[in-house]
């Protein structure tokens, strides 16, 4: 049994609770939890750069000018894995996973990239027809 530090009463009952349960799950399901508490910890992504001198910094496939909101945008319109990894030929199965990794992770920053996007594309529109 662990001890939690500072912990007030409940919390060391809820966390002996949860002890009690982590030690009924299969070996399987522990490392799932193991990796679902890694990426809630931390923020290291593999497989996903940033750099503000590539794409404006947008989150993107390590290697690749593949933004990472391009290929959230790409499964929303309808595109399943596989017509996604046919579209970019350089992707692997394993990219597609950090990706809806990382964005399952920064919903907000992709929504904003993702509408920021949708403004340029806009305002390019809208320069294309006065022309």
């Amino acid at each position: 049994m662990v001890v939690l530090q500072d912990a007030k009463p409940a919390e060391q009952t809820a966390w002996e609770a949860l002890e009690a349960q982590i030690a009924r799950l299969s070996k399987a399901q522990k490392v799932q939890l193991i990796e679902i508490l890694l990426h809630q910890v931390s923020d290291v992504y593999p497989g996903i750069e940033k750099d503000a001198d590539v794409l404006g910094g947008d989150a993107r496939i390590a290697g690749t000018r593949i933004p990472v909101w391009s290929i959230v945008e790409a499964r929303r319109i309808g595109m399943s894995d596989a017509e996604i990894l046919a579209t970019y030929p350089s992707l692997e199965p394993h990219d597609l996973i950090t990706a809806w990794r990382y964005a399952r992770d920064h919903v907000e920053e992709i929504e904003r990239e993702i509408y920021e996007n949708d403004l340029v594309m806009e305002e390019d529109e809208i320069r294309h027809d006065t022309i």
